[in-house]
């Protein structure tokens, strides 16, 4: 479900629980207004939600159409909701996407402490390409 600005409000706070319950630093240095305005403005945004209460969200991007490389920015869900799959339907909606605008591979990264993402990511084909500065970055060919 795409999400409208009106919606901003609940994706900082499941972004501020996510960082609050995160054994890294996932917000650390950003600027998380200008951060949320980048990805209202430029990503794609879909989002899961248990009633009118949001569970999870992932932000990517699919916009270069020279390298055909889509990029997974940000995806995050709500603490009391994890363990229920959410990340993995999350995950499989933007590759699906990705897959259907005709891309090639998709790139994310991610932090070198979050094993549970990263066990997430790897059980679904990505493969870890590179550490650049506290980052790990990971691809995907479709």
């Amino acid at each position: 479900m795409p999400v409208a600005r009106e919606h901003l409000e609940e994706l900082r706070r499941l972004l501020q629980q996510a960082d609050s319950s995160a054994d890294y630093p996932l917000l650390a240095g950003l600027d998380l207004d200008a951060y949320l305005d980048k990805l209202l403005n430029r990503a794609e945004i879909v989002t899961i939600r248990d009633g009118e209460r949001l569970q999870g969200f992932a932000a990517y991007y699919c916009n270069d159409l020279v390298s055909r490389v889509a990029f997974l920015s940000m995806m995050a869900v709500a603490p009391e909701a994890r363990g229920r799959g959410i990340g993995k339907r999350l995950l499989e909606t933007f590759l699906a996407d990705a897959r259907r605008r005709g891309f090639r591979s998709c790139r994310l990264e991610v932090h070198p402490d979050n094993r549970v993402a990263r066990q997430l990511y790897e059980r679904n084909g990505f493969v870890a390409r590179a550490r650049p500065g506290v980052l790990c970055l990971m691809e995907r060919v479709l």
